[in-house]
C-alpha cells in the first residue's frame, strides 16, 4: 500500500460554498480545486474554527478530506467524530466514512513501519488492527447510506489489502521471532589451567651446549643462596600480603 492508494479510496464532497459563502470556505475550495491541499485544510480549519460546534457537517467533511490528504489523520478524526453524533443519518454515514479512511491511512503508515528494519514488535499488529477497522467503518458507512457505493468499494479494496498484510505479517513472523529471541550469553572465559604435560630436560639441554649448561645451573644456585640469605637478614621485606614469614 502507499499514498496512491489512500486518495483512491477517497470520495469528495462536494466542495460548493453555499450562497457564495464566507471568504474563507471559499479559498479552502480554490484551494483544494488547485491541489494545494495544505491550503485548503488551513482554510477550512480557520471557518470551522470560526463556526465552533455549530459547523456545517460538510465544512467538517471537507476539512477532514484535507486533512488525510496531508497526512494530518489526527486532524482529520478530530473534524469527522462529530458527525457520528449528528440525528442525520447522511452526515452520521459521512462521519463512518472518514473515520474509516483516517483508520485506513492509520493502518498503511504502521505497514510501512513495520517493514523498517528496526521495528517495534507490535508494528504489525497495529497495522492489520487499523486496516480492520477501516473494512468496518466503510461497511457502517454503506449500511447507513443504503449501499453507498464507494463506501462498498472501498471496503472491498481493505478487505484485500487487510489479506495481503496478513500474509507479510506471517510471513516476517519468523524473522521477528528470530530477531526478538534472547542471545544466550557467551560462556566467562575459562581460568588458565597449568599445563599437565611434563617438560623433558633433553628440550632445553638441545639448545646449550653442555658447558653454558653447567655454568647457567652454577648462577642458579648462586641466586637461590643470594635469596635464602636475604629472607634471613630482612624478613619483613619480603612478606606478601597474606602470607606468613614461618
Amino acid at each position: 500500500m502507499n499514498a496512491k492508494s489512500t486518495a483512491a479510496l477517497l470520495c469528495l464532497v462536494a466542495l460548493q460554498a453555499p450562497g457564495g459563502g464566507p471568504e474563507q470556505f471559499t479559498a479552502g475550495v480554490a484551494a483544494w480545486r488547485a491541489g494545494r491541499y495544505e491550503d485548503a485544510r488551513v482554510a477550512f480549519a480557520a471557518e470551522l474554527a470560526a463556526h465552533g460546534a455549530g459547523a456545517p457537517a460538510e465544512l467538517r467533511a471537507n476539512l477532514a478530506m484535507a486533512a488525510l490528504r496531508v497526512q494530518r489523520t489526527q486532524d482529520a478524526e478530530a473534524a469527522a467524530r462529530p458527525l457520528l453524533e449528528s440525528a442525520v443519518i447522511d452526515d452520521r454515514a459521512w462521519g463512518e466514512f472518514l473515520l474509516a479512511s483516517a483508520a485506513f491511512q492509520r493502518g498503511e503508515r504502521a505497514a510501512a513501519a513495520a517493514r523498517l528494519p528496526d521495528a517495534e514488535p507490535m508494528a504489525w499488529e497495529t497495522a492489520v488492527r487499523s486496516v480492520a477497522g477501516s473494512v468496518q467503518g466503510w461497511c457502517r458507512a454503506a449500511e447507513l447510506r443504503a449501499g453507498w457505493p464507494e463506501a462498498l468499494r472501498n471496503a472491498e479494496r481493505a478487505v484485500r489489502a487487510l489479506a495481503a498484510l496478513e500474509r507479510e505479517r506471517a510471513a516476517q513472523a519468523p524473522r521477528e521471532q528470530k530477531r526478538t529471541e534472547p542471545v544466550p550469553p557467551e560462556p566467562p572465559p575459562q581460568p588458565a589451567q597449568p599445563s599437565t604435560e611434563e617438560v623433558q630436560p633433553d628440550l632445553v639441554q638441545a639448545t646449550l651446549p653442555e658447558a653454558e649448561l653447567a655454568r647457567l645451573r652454577q648462577r642458579l644456585q648462586q641466586k637461590q643462596r643470594e635469596k635464602r640469605g636475604a629472607r634471613l637478614l630482612h624478613p619483613s621485606s619480603v612478606l606478601i600480603a597474606g602470607e606468613r614469614d614461618w
